[in-house]
C-alpha cells in the first residue's frame, strides 16, 4: 500500500495540553502534517499521568507521536515574539485554554487571523467559548457527570458510573479533526480561514444523540438496552457477550442452549416482551451458560450464526491474532520507555506510524527557533533568562 499523506507540507501549532486537542493534532501529523507542540516548562501536563511518574505517560504517547516539542514560558514577554512568527507560517493552529487565555498570551483568534487570514483556528473547551459555563474547567470525567452519560451508565449497584476510558476526550479530538480536514478542503477552493469552538460538552452530547432523542421521545428514562437479550453472561470459567438482534436469533440461542420453551413463554414472545422481563430470561440465560466454559459455548453460537466474543482482558487483546494478523496492533521504540504497543488508526497503515514516536520535553526547541530565524545567540539568551529549558534538560529523541 502507498503511503497516504494527503496533508504533508501542512503546518500546525499545537498549545493544547491532556487529550482532546493533542488527539486532533496527532491525527493531522498522521497524514502527514508537521505539527509543532508548543509546551510549558514543565511540560504537558498529561505527560506523568499514571501509577509512575515518568517523563511521559501512556496517554500522552497515545495522542504526541510524530510531533516536534519546544517547552517555553507562554507567559513572558519575550516567547510573543517568538510565537508570532510562529503561528504566523502555519496553517492550523490548536489550542484548548479556558476563554481569553490564548488572547491575553498574544495568540487568541483574532490576532492569528490577522496576520494569518487563512488560518484554521481550533479551540477546545469543556464548555464552549460563550454562555454561563464557558469559564469552567472540565475533563472527560466531568462531563461525564454533567452530560448524563454517567447517569445512564449505572452499575449492578444503582448508581451513576463513569466509562474508565476517555470517550468524551477522543471524540472530541476526533470532531476537531474531522472539521479542520473539511476546513483545509474548503481553504483549497477559497473559503480561506476560519475557527472552531469545539466542547467537550457538545461532544458527549453528539456522542449520546440516539439516547438524549430517545429520552425525549419515550417520555423518560430509555431501556438500557434496544433488544434482548444482549449483554455478558457468565459460562462455568468466563464471561461471554452475546447480541440477538432479530427474533430469529433469539430462537436459534434458545435451540442452542436446548431451551425451546422459552421461545413460546409469554414472558419472552417478543422484543418488548423480553426487554420487560429482562431479568427473568438472564437469570434462565445464565443458568444454562454455566453448564460449559466459555470457549465452548462460543465454538457452537458461532457455528449457529449468534454473534458473541469470550471476554478478553488486555493482555488476552495484544495477543489476539485477529488483531495481530490485521495490523490493529503495531510495536514501536519509545525512547524512555522501551517497546510499546500502539493502535493503527483505522483506514492507515504500518507506514503512517513507522518511528512515529511521543518527543520527549523541548527536545526540538532549539531547532524550531532556529528555523523561525533565531540565532545561536538568541537562543543562547532565551536559556540564560529561563525563558527556555536548559540545555541539560532536554534529551533526544526520534520522531
Amino acid at each position: 500500500m502507498s503511503e497516504f499523506k494527503p496533508f504533508r507540507g501542512i503546518k500546525v501549532a499545537d498549545f493544547s495540553q491532556g487529550i482532546a486537542g493533542p488527539y486532533c493534532a496527532q491525527l493531522l501529523a498522521l497524514y502527514g502534517a508537521e505539527v509543532v507542540k508548543i509546551e510549558p516548562l514543565e511540560g504537558d501536563w498529561a505527560r506523568p499521568l499514571g501509577k509512575e511518574q515518568r517523563e511521559m505517560s501512556a496517554f500522552f504517547i497515545s495522542v504526541n507521536r510524530g510531533k516536534r516539542s519546544v517547552a517555553i514560558d507562554l507567559k513572558s514577554e519575550a516567547s510573543r515574539e517568538i510565537v508570532r512568527r510562529l503561528v504566523d507560517g502555519v496553517d492550523v493552529v490548536v489550542e484548548n485554554f479556558r476563554p481569553g487565555i490564548a488572547d491575553r498570551l498574544g495568540f487568541g483568534y483574532d490576532a492569528v487571523r490577522a496576520a494569518n487570514p487563512d488560518a484554521i483556528y481550533v479551540s477546545i473547551t469543556g464548555y464552549g467559548q460563550f454562555g454561563p459555563y464557558n469559564a469552567r474547567p472540565a475533563t472527560d470525567t466531568v462531563v461525564q457527570a454533567f452530560s448524563g452519560m454517567a447517569d445512564f451508565n449505572r452499575g449492578v449497584d444503582g448508581k451513576p458510573h463513569k466509562l474508565r476510558i476517555i470517550p468524551i476526550d477522543t471524540t472530541t479530538g476526533m470532531y476537531a479533526f474531522q472539521n479542520v480536514c473539511a476546513a483545509l478542503y474548503d481553504r483549497e477552493r477559497g473559503g480561506g480561514g476560519r475557527r472552531f469552538d469545539i466542547s467537550l460538552m457538545q461532544s458527549a452530547a453528539a456522542l449520546q444523540a440516539p439516547r438524549i432523542l430517545e429520552y425525549h421521545i419515550d417520555e423518560g428514562d430509555p431501556p438500557a438496552e434496544q433488544y434482548m437479550p444482549v449483554g455478558m453472561y457468565q459460562t462455568r470459567d468466563q464471561l461471554i457477550g452475546l447480541s440477538t438482534v432479530r427474533q430469529s436469533q433469539f430462537e436459534e440461542l434458545c435451540n442452542v442452549l436446548e431451551c425451546p420453551e422459552l421461545v413460546d413463554d409469554p414472558r419472552f414472545r417478543n422484543n418488548w416482551d423480553r426487554m420487560r422481563n429482562a431479568e427473568a430470561l438472564n437469570a434462565l440465560l445464565e443458568e444454562r451458560f454455566g453448564t460449559r466454559d466459555a470457549a465452548e459455548w462460543s465454538g457452537v453460537l458461532e457455528a449457529n450464526g449468534i454473534m458473541n466474543a469470550v471476554v478478553q482482558t488486555y493482555r488476552e487483546v495484544l495477543d489476539d491474532p485477529q488483531m495481530v494478523e490485521t495490523g490493529t496492533i503495531i510495536w514501536l521504540d519509545q525512547e524512555g520507555i522501551g517497546r510499546v504497543p500502539v493502535i493503527n488508526v483505522p483506514g492507515t497503515d504500518e507506514s503512517a506510524l513507522e518511528s512515529r514516536t511521543a518527543p520527549a520535553l523541548g527536545v526540538h526547541t532549539d531547532e524550531v527557533l532556529a528555523q523561525l530565524g533565531l540565532s545561536s545567540a538568541d537562543i543562547r539568551e532565551l536559556r540564560e533568562h529561563e525563558i527556555i529549558l536548559p540545555a541539560g534538560n532536554v534529551t533526544e529523541t526520534s520522531v
